[in-house]
């Protein structure tokens, strides 16, 4: 079946009460279902619902990835999503709210889409899978750069926060990196430092060859976070660019698994005289007898 709204529409002051999706709503698509939408303005439409999403277009996908399109859409002023108290929240301009089993891969490219991926649109064009809360769409296009990147290795979702995803957008509060060595992508170049804030813990099995000085420290400011060292991980310090390079732990447990690949090299390791290795209330412990540095400054 096919769905097809052009030729100039127009949908405007449409509201709707106990369901999502003033104009399209619709649980899930299905395989042979397409979706176009073109020359069309959307004003104004208005859903009133529990947890409301979508406000004007609301549905759901979970197999094809070409099956819905969108050409010159326009939207003059915002659509409003309110809960059943009639009070707005953080999402109260969510015009359209799309679910999928995965996102990336379902989402069309953004062309499909072509108002989707603006980095303005806040959380007005939105999206939720199974492994990712909801989330603004535009993300999905946009590599995320920062001087701070959140990681964990935990994948289910911690508090209201996604477990982590090696991906494109990872990095933020919200949604972290799963691992130190995706993560470390994620950080901006032109940042003269950069801190991993992790969430609960984090694997590290690969060196990471660090360019900036660096702080690993605990989202939870109490609390320890662990860092879960195993087979080839190391950190190199010996490139870092800054004029008095710096390596912290804040508040990190770090715990070596099992014996790494390279038992000669320290965890660590360090070049030059003015090299900081900052260890502040840390517990560093290995999971069987080893006789290894696990922090070395070598000097030359």
């Amino acid at each position: 079946s096919q769905w097809v709204i052009s030729r100039n529409c127009s949908f405007e002051n449409i509201q709707v009460s106990g369901i999502n999706g003033s104009i399209i709503s619709e649980t899930m698509l299905g395989s042979g279902t397409s979706l176009r939408i073109e020359n069309t303005n959307i004003s104004e439409c208005k859903t009133i619902a529990e947890r409301a999403r979508g406000a004007a277009i609301n549905f759901g996908i979970e197999r094809g990835k070409e099956n819905f399109y969108f050409s010159d859409v326009t939207f003059p002023k915002a659509s409003i999503a309110q809960d059943t108290q009639g009070e707005k929240n953080i999402k109260w301009d969510n015009v359209i709210f799309i679910r999928a089993d995965d996102l990336t891969e379902r989402l069309p490219n953004s062309n499909k889409i072509h108002f989707a991926d603006d980095t303005n649109s806040g959380w007005k064009y939105a999206g939720s899978d199974r492994l990712t809360k909801e989330i603004p769409l535009y993300y999905l296009w946009h590599k995320y750069s920062s001087d701070t990147v959140h990681v964990t290795s935990d994948t289910n979702e911690i508090d209201g926060i996604a477990g982590g995803r090696n991906v494109l957008y990872c990095g933020r509060e919200e949604y972290p990196c799963e691992t130190l060595v995706y993560g470390y992508k994620q950080f901006d170049e032109l940042k003269p430092s950069h801190t991993f804030v992790i969430h609960k813990t984090v694997n590290l099995v690969e060196q990471i060859i660090l360019a900036k000085s660096i702080t690993f420290s605990s989202y939870k400011p109490l609390s320890q976070a662990e860092i879960h060292v195993d087979r080839a991980a190391q950190i190199d310090a010996k490139s870092i660019s800054n004029p008095d390079p710096e390596v912290k732990f804040n508040r990190i447990k770090i715990l070596i698994e099992n014996d790494l690949n390279d038992t000669t090299s320290p965890l660590i390791t360090a070049s030059g005289n003015n090299t900081s290795i900052i260890v502040r209330k840390c517990n560093i412990t290995k999971s069987y007898q080893d006789e290894r540095y696990i922090l070395k400054n070598w000097r030359q």
